[in-house]
């Protein structure tokens, strides 16, 4: 699902959770969005007494894993507490009450809560890790065992989400002790979304991580898989090559090939490939300083003059246009914004040569400060846009006062994230 299939769904279908906390009481809940990558839903209560704290967000799946966890530094060591909630398509709110840094259900069956199952199959993985391969046999029985305790537990009561997330955790085992298994491939092929959680996802990544290089991409695009199949296999692609160790990285050619040929990508190919195939920054930096730009009173001036005129550690580069709606309302959302003092918006308009009169008015009566007309004649300023890919706007990019870039598609003005981002770009490195 991308973020404009999200925006269309209806308002109906989302989940509603609500925690009640003591006073400067938090929760922080852990989920996988839409692209397997870790999104925290958090809970505090900063008012002084007893209070529920409500949290609404859109369903991203049927069923999914929430994940809690809570660390307390005690005198005679740790204690963690972990916990895994199950919550399926039936509940459309759900509440908890924090005990003793313990989530319980209230008024509702407490079944989702799976952190026993989730939680014996953790023990299992310290097992196979601390074994560094050795007694795999001995380890898989204790496997076959642990994944027929649950099997049988959740068939008497036909759970059926809770059978797939034993088969889930299991499979995940059963690669971490014999990689490219068989077993794993052909229950791969059979996979579906009906709930996602960590097993799911990692499942994905370990099985992709074992055969990026021996999947058979043209088949692949023979129609011989599911739909499921396919985005199953896309996204696990996608969270293989966005890893610091991976991103970018030559030897992944065909699978990175792959992917930019699937539905997953093309819906939003901007975002995606900035995680797995940034910008050669070397290359932004000396295309950008060849931009030829005009001021409101169509001087000519380069971005190293620029900044020099308005020096500023980071700079957010607005890309926009007078026709352009989404961008005139980000213009005004983010003037309303306490914006962070070590980062200035440079605006830049697409506007064509031609309507550069429009352009002077709009930038005026926006009162831009830092603003600049590109000139859509000149060959290099074509080569850059083509460069960044600006098939899209509002676009932004975040730079620092060296031109090194930091983000070439920053989030949204309207995103939730975008002013915490912002105001933690010093320890930024590439989002």
């Amino acid at each position: 699902m991308t973020s404009k299939e999200i925006k269309a769904k209806s308002k109906t279908d989302s989940l509603t959770i609500s925690v009640k906390l003591k006073f400067k009481e938090s929760v922080i809940l852990n989920y996988d969005n839409e692209y397997f990558e870790n999104n925290t839903l958090k809970f505090t209560n900063n008012i002084n007494r007893d209070t529920i704290v409500t949290r609404k967000i859109l369903r991203l799946y049927n069923s999914q894993v929430f994940n809690y966890g809570h660390i307390q530094n005690l005198t005679t060591g740790f204690k963690r507490t972990s916990q895994n909630i199950l919550i399926d398509k039936s509940i459309k709110k759900i509440n908890f009450e924090l005990r003793n840094n313990q989530l319980f259900p209230l008024k509702t069956n407490n079944d989702v809560l799976v952190s026993e199952l989730i939680n014996d199959y953790n023990l299992l993985y310290s097992k196979i890790y601390k074994s560094k391969g050795s007694f795999k046999l001995e380890i898989k029985n204790e496997l076959d065992s642990l994944h027929k305790k649950y099997q049988k537990k959740y068939q008497s009561t036909n759970k059926l989400l809770h059978i797939q997330l034993n088969d889930f955790n299991y499979m995940i085992l059963l690669e971490h002790l014999f990689p490219k298994n068989k077993a794993v491939d052909l229950f791969i092929q059979k996979v579906n979304f009906d709930v996602i959680c960590g097993s799911f996802t990692g499942l994905g990544y370990q099985f992709v991580k074992h055969r990026i290089n021996s999947l058979n991409y043209k088949k692949l695009n023979s129609n011989n898989y599911s739909d499921f199949y396919l985005k199953y296999i896309a996204l696990s692609i996608y969270k293989f090559l966005k890893h610091k160790d991976n991103k970018g990285d030559q030897n992944f050619h065909e699978s990175r090939d792959w992917l930019k040929t699937t539905e997953f990508y093309k819906k939003d190919s901007v975002y995606i490939k900035k995680q797995i195939q940034p910008l050669n920054n070397n290359l932004f930096k000396e295309k950008i300083k060849n931009l030829s730009l005009a001021d409101v009173d169509l001087k000519e001036s380069s971005l190293s003059k620029i900044i020099q005129k308005h020096p500023s550690p980071y700079y957010l580069i607005d890309f926009w246009a007078t026709w352009c709606a989404p961008c005139i309302s980000g213009i005004k959302e983010m003037k309303k914004m306490d914006f962070p003092k070590n980062v200035k918006i440079l605006s830049l308009s697409v506007d064509k040569e031609e309507v550069k009169e429009k352009w002077q008015l709009k930038t005026k009566e926006l009162k831009q400060k830092i603003t600049y007309l590109i000139d859509n004649r000149i060959e290099e300023n074509k080569e850059f846009l083509k460069f960044i890919e600006l098939n899209s706007i509002p676009r932004y990019i975040l730079i620092d006062k060296n031109m090194n870039l930091i983000d070439q598609s920053f989030l949204p003005s309207h995103d939730p994230q975008f002013l915490p981002k912002l105001r933690d770009v010093r320890n930024a490195k590439f989002w």
